[in-house]
């Protein structure tokens, strides 16, 4: 068998979120036997945990924010240090990171991007980041086909350079019986329609449109029945409980 590769793993963020939960899926679930990680995460924050849970000892490397010239330095060092044949990033400005130290190094970038906010500045800052992740060695990856035509409209990441791979969900954790403990105790019948949205509430996530989505079967129908589960700070969460009342839900 030929000699096993290092995946440098960088993320700028230390969830719980879907771009964290990807992460974790990413560096638990390649073969051992061909591939080697190295996960580097800037706090001890729900993604640490969760990756010593299941064996996996990440490295710890914080940013000051803004540019942090101290904090490349010391990513690309650890980078040379490990080995590291590939950079694995995910958000935006792990990518931007993660390809600078990459062009010192000589290396391939591999960019997951999760989502529109992480690319919320604009004017020259962000012309800037966007030049330096459409170095030719990157490839980008995108978790929808609707992330990646942003992205290529507002000129960050051309199509040319990307892939639509969607975010892959282990379906032996779930099955149509399961949390029965939840319907007991939030006062579900069994044979209601539960429908739920699990998520962390933020405003890209639409969830007013769940609820009026929800007003429209729960006139139908009084068995359907719907669940919020997430991280919500006001004013989100007391936006939602309000259109829910004004919805008679």
């Amino acid at each position: 068998m030929a000699e096993r590769k290092t995946i440098f793993h960088l993320i700028d963020t230390g969830g719980p979120g879907g771009a964290e939960t990807m992460f974790l899926n990413l560096v638990t679930g390649l073969d051992s036997r061909v591939w080697s990680s190295v996960a580097v995460l800037p706090e001890r924050d729900w993604l640490w945990y969760a990756l010593e849970e299941h064996g996996v000892e990440p490295v710890l490397l914080p940013s000051d924010g803004g540019f942090d010239i101290g904090y490349l330095r010391q990513l690309t060092r650890l980078a040379k240090q490990t080995g590291a044949d590939v950079i694995q990033t995910h958000l935006f400005t792990s990518a931007v990171y993660g390809t600078v130290a990459a062009r010192f190094l000589g290396l391939p970038v591999v960019c997951t991007h999760h989502g529109q906010t992480d690319v919320a500045s604009s004017g020259s800052y962000r012309r800037v980041k966007a030049r330096i992740v459409r170095r030719k060695r990157n490839r980008h990856v995108f978790v929808s086909h609707d992330l990646r035509n942003f992205f290529d409209h507002s000129r960050i990441v051309a199509k040319r350079d990307a892939r639509v791979i969607y975010n892959g969900i282990d379906c032996q954790l779930f099955s149509p019986h399961a949390g029965c403990e939840v319907r007991s105790e939030i006062g579900v019948n069994p044979d209601d329609i539960l429908i739920g949205a699990v998520g962390n509430m933020r405003a890209p996530k639409d969830y007013p449109n769940f609820l009026r989505a929800a007003a429209q079967l729960a006139s139908q129908s009084p068995l359907y029945r719907f669940l919020i589960a997430g991280a919500a700070d006001d004013p989100i969460r007391s936006e939602l409980e309000l259109l829910a009342q004004e919805l008679r839900l």
